[in-house]
Protein backbone atom coordinates (compact mmCIF):
# COMPACT_ATOMS: atom_id res chain seq x y z
CA UNK A 1 0.00 0.00 0.00
CA UNK A 2 1.33 3.48 -0.90
CA UNK A 3 4.70 3.32 -2.68
CA UNK A 4 7.22 4.91 -0.24
CA UNK A 5 5.21 4.05 2.88
CA UNK A 6 4.63 0.48 1.67
CA UNK A 7 8.34 0.02 0.94
CA UNK A 8 9.17 1.35 4.41
CA UNK A 9 6.68 -1.08 5.94
CA UNK A 10 8.19 -3.97 3.97
CA UNK A 11 11.74 -3.07 5.10
CA UNK A 12 10.63 -2.80 8.72
CA UNK A 13 8.82 -6.16 8.59
CA UNK A 14 11.71 -7.88 6.77
CA UNK A 15 14.01 -6.69 9.51
CA UNK A 16 11.81 -7.39 12.53
CA UNK A 17 9.57 -10.36 11.68
CA UNK A 18 12.28 -13.08 11.86
CA UNK A 19 13.57 -11.68 15.17
CA UNK A 20 10.10 -11.44 16.66
CA UNK A 21 9.21 -14.99 15.66
CA UNK A 22 12.52 -16.35 16.96
CA UNK A 23 12.13 -14.50 20.26
CA UNK A 24 8.54 -15.75 20.65
CA UNK A 25 9.60 -19.32 19.88
CA UNK A 26 12.36 -19.23 22.50
CA UNK A 27 10.02 -17.65 25.03
CA UNK A 28 7.32 -20.27 24.33
CA UNK A 29 9.83 -23.12 24.68
CA UNK A 30 10.76 -21.78 28.12
CA UNK A 31 7.07 -21.89 29.08
CA UNK A 32 6.79 -25.64 28.40
CA UNK A 33 6.43 -27.78 31.52
CA UNK A 34 9.82 -28.87 32.83
CA UNK A 35 8.99 -32.54 32.23
CA UNK A 36 8.44 -31.80 28.52
CA UNK A 37 11.22 -29.24 28.02
CA UNK A 38 13.87 -31.39 29.71
CA UNK A 39 13.17 -34.53 27.68
CA UNK A 40 15.58 -35.38 24.87
CA UNK A 41 12.75 -35.71 22.36
CA UNK A 42 10.17 -32.99 22.89
CA UNK A 43 6.78 -34.28 21.71
CA UNK A 44 5.99 -33.22 18.14
CA UNK A 45 2.66 -31.63 19.11
CA UNK A 46 4.43 -29.44 21.70
CA UNK A 47 6.89 -28.21 19.06
CA UNK A 48 4.10 -27.61 16.52
CA UNK A 49 2.06 -25.70 19.09
CA UNK A 50 5.11 -23.64 20.04
CA UNK A 51 5.82 -22.74 16.39
CA UNK A 52 2.16 -21.88 15.80
CA UNK A 53 2.16 -19.54 18.80
CA UNK A 54 5.52 -18.00 17.81
CA UNK A 55 4.35 -17.33 14.24
CA UNK A 56 1.00 -15.83 15.28
CA UNK A 57 2.60 -13.66 17.98
CA UNK A 58 5.43 -12.59 15.68
CA UNK A 59 3.05 -11.45 12.94
CA UNK A 60 0.86 -9.66 15.50
CA UNK A 61 3.81 -7.82 17.05
CA UNK A 62 5.15 -6.93 13.60
CA UNK A 63 1.75 -5.48 12.67
CA UNK A 64 1.84 -3.34 15.82
CA UNK A 65 5.40 -2.15 15.10
CA UNK A 66 4.48 -1.29 11.51
CA UNK A 67 1.50 0.76 12.71
CA UNK A 68 3.63 2.58 15.31
CA UNK A 69 6.43 3.40 12.85
CA UNK A 70 4.19 4.71 10.08
CA UNK A 71 3.24 8.30 10.88
CA UNK A 72 0.73 8.56 8.03
CA UNK A 73 -0.99 5.22 8.56
CA UNK A 74 -0.72 4.57 4.81
CA UNK A 75 2.14 2.05 4.77
CA UNK A 76 1.21 -1.59 4.52
CA UNK A 77 2.70 -4.80 3.19
CA UNK A 78 2.26 -8.53 3.07
CA UNK A 79 4.75 -10.99 4.49
CA UNK A 80 5.63 -14.64 4.17
CA UNK A 81 7.80 -16.52 6.66
CA UNK A 82 9.17 -20.03 6.34
CA UNK A 83 11.42 -21.93 8.69
CA UNK A 84 12.80 -25.42 8.21
CA UNK A 85 13.70 -27.24 11.40
CA UNK A 86 14.08 -30.85 12.51
CA UNK A 87 10.40 -31.13 13.36
CA UNK A 88 9.19 -29.87 9.98
CA UNK A 89 8.56 -26.92 7.71
CA UNK A 90 6.52 -24.08 9.18
CA UNK A 91 5.03 -21.45 6.87
CA UNK A 92 2.94 -18.43 7.72
CA UNK A 93 1.80 -15.60 5.49
CA UNK A 94 -0.34 -12.52 5.41
CA UNK A 95 -1.42 -10.72 2.26
CA UNK A 96 -1.50 -12.00 -1.29
CA UNK A 97 1.90 -13.73 -1.43
CA UNK A 98 2.01 -17.48 -1.83
CA UNK A 99 4.63 -20.07 -0.87
CA UNK A 100 5.29 -23.05 -3.09
CA UNK A 101 7.40 -26.01 -2.00
CA UNK A 102 8.93 -27.87 -4.87
CA UNK A 103 11.23 -30.59 -6.04
CA UNK A 104 13.38 -30.61 -9.12
CA UNK A 105 13.19 -33.98 -10.86
CA UNK A 106 16.37 -35.98 -11.42
CA UNK A 107 16.40 -34.83 -15.06
CA UNK A 108 16.98 -31.30 -13.75
CA UNK A 109 14.26 -29.92 -15.97
CA UNK A 110 10.95 -30.87 -14.37
CA UNK A 111 9.75 -29.00 -11.30
CA UNK A 112 7.01 -30.46 -9.10
CA UNK A 113 5.43 -27.86 -6.83
CA UNK A 114 2.84 -27.86 -4.08
CA UNK A 115 1.08 -24.77 -2.79
CA UNK A 116 2.12 -24.27 0.84
CA UNK A 117 0.14 -21.14 1.71
CA UNK A 118 -3.11 -19.57 0.63
CA UNK A 119 -3.26 -15.88 -0.35
CA UNK A 120 -5.47 -13.60 1.74
CA UNK A 121 -7.83 -12.28 -0.91
CA UNK A 122 -11.38 -12.91 -2.07
CA UNK A 123 -10.29 -15.88 -4.20
CA UNK A 124 -9.64 -17.67 -0.88
CA UNK A 125 -13.01 -19.18 0.11
CA UNK A 126 -12.47 -18.69 3.87
CA UNK A 127 -11.58 -15.03 3.33
CA UNK A 128 -14.58 -14.51 1.02
CA UNK A 129 -16.86 -16.01 3.69
CA UNK A 130 -15.26 -13.87 6.42
CA UNK A 131 -15.41 -10.73 4.27
CA UNK A 132 -19.01 -11.00 3.06
CA UNK A 133 -20.55 -8.28 0.89
CA UNK A 134 -19.55 -6.02 -0.71
CA UNK A 135 -16.59 -7.96 -2.07
CA UNK A 136 -13.18 -6.59 -2.98
CA UNK A 137 -11.47 -7.07 -6.32
CA UNK A 138 -9.76 -10.46 -6.47
CA UNK A 139 -6.14 -9.22 -6.25
CA UNK A 140 -6.70 -6.91 -3.26
CA UNK A 141 -5.43 -8.27 0.08
CA UNK A 142 -7.94 -8.90 2.88
CA UNK A 143 -5.18 -9.02 5.49
CA UNK A 144 -1.96 -7.02 5.73
CA UNK A 145 0.68 -5.66 8.09
CA UNK A 146 0.49 -1.97 8.97
CA UNK A 147 -2.05 0.10 7.05
CA UNK A 148 -3.67 1.50 10.18
CA UNK A 149 -5.62 4.20 8.32
CA UNK A 150 -7.07 1.63 5.89
CA UNK A 151 -7.96 -0.65 8.83
CA UNK A 152 -9.82 2.20 10.56
CA UNK A 153 -11.89 2.82 7.42
CA UNK A 154 -12.52 -0.85 6.63
CA UNK A 155 -12.86 -2.86 9.84
CA UNK A 156 -12.96 -6.20 7.98
CA UNK A 157 -9.36 -5.58 6.89
CA UNK A 158 -7.07 -7.41 9.33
Amino acid sequence: GGQPAGADCARLCASWLPRLISHNFQESMQQLPLSVASSVDIPEEAVESTWTHALMSGFSHCDQLAAQQDQTGEGSCGALFCTIVRSGIYIASIGVGMAVIGTLDSDGETFWGDQASIPHNIANEAEADRWGEPMLSEGVPTRLLGGSSAKRVETRLL
